[in-house]
């Protein structure tokens, strides 16, 4: 009899200093037994500062961090009889094409109850970085902001997604804006696609090629396209020879495609105070626009007796009259040119 009132006494010592452990360590300090003794985690300076250490050794540092942990982490273990072939410091594990339950991580404030960001591991080929919206556990899109954007790997491809005018907690509609294929290294912007360099099809509201531009040819080898400019070259009349000229405005254009370089003058007429005088233009073309040899054109072509209008190499542009008139002359036909600068 008295050998089992010695059990119960004993029981209940034991039961009473677990109870008064637990109550000493509770929402303080907890530390993993493994082996150490508990005497390091009695001390008020390191077990009242609401932090939870779990080490190899059992040891209490008192460094700051809420949570350490001497080795890798490793949750949701239980139940996924797979071995990690690149193991790290935090592993996550969960079931595949699945919300509630995937290794998915969202972070949040005290703004709002709708996710920051959510880092989606769903499959091998559906995982994705997601800004301003989520995937909700019935694996609906819901915004968490008027605005998303997600980086995301489907189908093969890397998507850049964007979504905009949304209510937090109501559906989202994603609209890609760029991509790029794995197979083929295809870029795509919206109805732009690029691919090594060489746009194939595309409509550009505002690009610059700052090197050639390589379009396909019948045959042979593309040059390098490298010119383009449509320049208007306003200039006044003057008089070139044999009498003076009034001035008058012309609103010359001047195109370059290449190496083939364009250049239209408007119908003009002008006063001149001689039958003989030849009528010039005030301003050169700009060195770049310039003949390699004088250029020589007829114009007004109905004539009898046709004008001829030149511009020469160094870009001087003029009208040389083959008749006289009395106080006005011009051509009556706008003057337009070609010729080469390469």
């Amino acid at each position: 009899m008295w050998g089992l009132h010695l059990i119960l006494i004993i029981t209940l010592i034991i039961s009473l200093t677990n109870a008064k452990n637990i109550s000493e360590y509770n929402n303080k300090r907890y530390q993993e037994d493994t082996g150490a003794t508990e005497a390091a985690c009695t001390l008020a300076t390191t077990c009242t500062d609401g932090r939870i250490q779990y080490t190899a050794s059992g040891q209490i540092t008192g460094s700051a961090e809420l949570l350490s942990v001497g080795n890798n982490i490793d949750i949701g273990q239980s139940g996924l009889s797979i071995t990690p072939q690149s193991p790290s410091k935090l592993i996550l594990r969960g079931t595949n094409s699945n919300q509630p339950n995937g290794p998915h991580i969202q972070t949040y404030t005290n703004e709002s109850n709708y996710a920051y960001i959510q880092l989606l591991s769903y499959t091998h080929d559906n995982m994705g970085l997601i800004m301003g919206a989520f995937l909700d556990s019935s694996a609906n899109w819901k915004a968490s902001d008027s605005t998303g954007f997600r980086i995301y790997k489907y189908g093969g491809n890397m998507l850049f997604d964007s979504s905009s005018g949304n209510t937090a907690g109501n559906s989202v509609s994603w609209i890609n804006r760029a991509s790029i294929s794995a197979s083929t290294g295809i870029v795509s912007m919206g109805t732009s696609t690029i691919t090594t360099g060489t746009i194939s099809t595309a409509t550009l509201t505002t690009a610059t090629v700052t090197a050639n531009l390589y379009l396909p040819t019948s045959g042979g080898t593309p040059s390098g396209f490298n010119h383009y400019e449509e320049y208007n070259f306003d200039v006044h009349t003057s008089s070139y020879s044999g009498g003076s000229v009034s001035s008058v405005a012309v609103a010359a254009k001047v195109l370059r495609i290449g190496g083939t370089v364009y250049v239209k003058i408007p119908a003009t007429y002008v006063t001149v105070s001689g039958s003989s005088a030849n009528i010039g233009l005030d301003t050169v073309l700009p060195s770049r626009f310039r003949p390699l040899e004088t250029i020589n054109q007829q114009i007004d072509s109905t004539l009898t007796n046709p004008n001829l209008a030149v511009i020469d190499t160094s870009g001087q542009m003029y009208c040389l009259f083959s008749f006289s008139v009395g106080s006005s002359r011009g051509w009556v036909e706008d003057f337009v040119v070609s010729y080469t600068v390469i």
